[in-house]
């Protein structure tokens, strides 16, 4: 796989501001990031922020670029770790806390057929709580609430919150500041 090395030059505490395939906006980060990219294309937009050690793991195939967007104002936790095989999209103004993991591939295969991997799209101002995983295959609606230690396996609707093992709705019509 291969590192990024100018990012992490950047993201070791600084602003980026890198003018690549890859568009790494306007990211300020606290501590050391890992990003890892092969056959893919990292967008963030601006005002994102990383705590430490969050890792971006973006790996496609030579046909099929893997694909991943912050939006603007999005906030992601200590320790967080998104792996993309397909396409990640995260919209605007997300709070992603700490230990949060986000995939949305399987890195195996099942009964000799290749790996699955769907993509995943989180819409904007979703608040997604510690140690939740938000699985392949799924869309968060702007504005929901994924509780924390929530394993999330099945579409989210918008302005909702879910949490559990699978997540299940606990309330609609929330708001979150």
């Amino acid at each position: 796989m291969k590192i990024i090395r100018t990012a992490m030059d950047f993201l070791n505490g600084g602003r980026v501001a890198l003018k690549t395939k890859n568009s790494f906006g306007n990211v300020l980060a606290r501590g050391k990031q890992r990003i890892e990219l092969n056959n893919g294309i990292i967008s963030f937009e601006e005002r994102v922020f990383l705590y430490p050690e969050v890792r971006i793991s973006v790996n496609g195939t030579l046909e099929n670029k893997a694909q991943l967007k912050i939006g603007q104002g999005t906030n992601i936790g200590d320790r967080t770790e998104i792996h993309v095989g397909k396409k990640v999209v995260i919209g605007k103004e997300c709070a992603i806390s700490w230990d949060v993991c986000i995939l949305d591939r399987d890195y195996h295969e099942f009964n000799g057929q290749g790996e699955i991997k769907d993509e995943i799209i989180i819409g904007d101002k979703v608040w997604i709580g510690c140690r939740s995983t938000i699985l392949k295959g799924v869309t968060i609606g702007n504005g929901a609430v994924i509780a924390a230690g929530s394993i999330v396996t099945k579409d989210v609707s918008a302005n909702c919150c879910v949490g559990g093992n699978p997540a299940k709705v606990i309330k609609e019509n929330i708001t979150w500041k």
